[in-house]
């Protein structure tokens, strides 16, 4: 039974052996293209970085961005606290309008509190 498993032809076995190395080619192929088309939209992303314009920071915090150089920028993630990232650094560009507790970041004066309402 097993003499009849030895006597397959050569083309079987040599198919058998490039079907994973095809498989394996195929799974590197597919991440390189996928690395590449993310460096292309980060190098977009980066060319819209203006003063002036909110990003999302890899970290989580929301900013401002107050100077771009070639790889680094200046970003104001609180009323006058100017931190300088990596351009790499930066997420996404934030679209949207504001953010919850945005109203109350910078105001003159405290919140009126009950207890003084007597």
């Amino acid at each position: 039974m097993y003499l009849a498993a030895d006597g397959q032809s050569g083309l079987a076995s040599n198919l058998t052996l490039l079907l994973p190395l095809l498989l394996i080619a195929g799974m590197i192929f597919l991440m390189m293209r996928g690395r590449k088309k993310q460096a292309a939209q980060q190098a977009a992303m980066v060319t819209q970085l203006v003063p002036g314009t909110r990003v999302l920071l890899g970290s989580g915090f929301f900013g401002t961005i107050q100077s771009v150089d070639d790889d680094r920028a200046d970003v104001e993630i609180a009323p006058g606290v100017v931190t300088t990232v990596l351009t790499r650094a930066i997420l996404r560009i934030d679209r949207s309008e504001s953010l919850p507790g945005d109203d109350v970041i910078g105001r003159d004066e405290p919140p009126a509190s009950p207890i003084d309402e007597r």
